[in-house]
């Protein structure tokens, strides 16, 4: 039988471990000085990841290398709106999905507007990424089977 002491501490070690993905938010509220119906899409993320920069340490530095990397998903929402509102998570993936942000926006200047980024946690990829594999290989071995 296991030493009940090591057990705590691997627990805790582990804990620790996987404690080290979390949700990041601003020190305070991101103030983006940008006029949107002058902007493309590509250049408002730099704003926003400047922007972003200025609330916590190497935050926007972060951001807009993951987001080099396609490892980002960008989420836009205008308060009471019936496609940009808060609970419809918007994803604005190009110029298109922008310009159509931009005119909720417009549409609603007294609207509270809203940018989420994203990445989706590495550790729920993996194990996706491995119930995928299993899949596969389940797949393939019942293949060989039949052959």
């Amino acid at each position: 039988m296991a030493n009940p002491n090591t057990v705590i501490h691997t627990k805790q070690c582990l804990a620790e471990v996987q404690k080290h993905w979390e949700k990041v938010t601003p020190n305070g509220t991101a103030v983006l000085s940008t006029v949107v119906q002058r902007v493309m899409w590509a250049q408002f993320r730099l704003d926003v990841v400047l922007a972003l920069g200025k609330t916590k340490q190497h935050l926007g530095t972060h951001i807009n290398l993951m987001d080099a990397n396609g490892l980002i998903k960008w989420q836009g929402a205008v308060k009471k709106h019936a496609v940009f509102g808060v609970g419809q998570n918007t994803v604005i993936a190009s110029n298109a999905d922008f310009d159509s942000y931009v005119d909720a926006i417009l549409a609603n200047p007294n609207s509270e507007v809203i940018i989420w980024v994203i990445m989706a946690d590495p550790r729920r990829t993996a194990k996706e990424r491995k119930n995928v594999s299993s899949v596969a290989q389940s797949f393939y071995s019942a293949l060989s089977r039949l052959d």
